[in-house]
C-alpha cells in the first residue's frame, strides 16, 4: 500500500519514492524525507491511497501525524 499526505492539496513528498509504502505482510512505515514540512495556522492536510495491494488489497488503515511546534 501506498500513501500520500498533501498540504493544501499538494504532496508533501517531491520525491515519489518517500511516500510512506507498507509492504505485504507488514503493517507500519515512517516518512523520513518529507520535503514540505511546515504547516502554518489555517493549512491543511488529507491522505490519499495511491496504491493497494495487488495480491491481498490492505485493510483497517490508520494514519497517524505527529508534529512538533517550534
Amino acid at each position: 500500500m501506498i500513501v500520500d499526505v498533501n498540504k493544501n492539496g499538494v504532496t508533501i513528498f517531491s520525491n515519489q519514492a518517500n511516500r510512506p509504502t507498507i509492504a505485504a505482510a507488514t503493517t507500519t512505515d515512517d516518512a523520513n524525507a518529507i520535503d514540505l514540512p511546515n504547516v502554518a495556522a489555517g493549512q491543511y492536510l488529507t491522505v490519499d491511497i495511491d496504491q493497494v495491494g495487488s495480491t491481498t488489497p490492505g485493510s483497517d488503515l490508520s494514519v497517524t501525524i505527529i508534529y512538533s511546534v517550534d
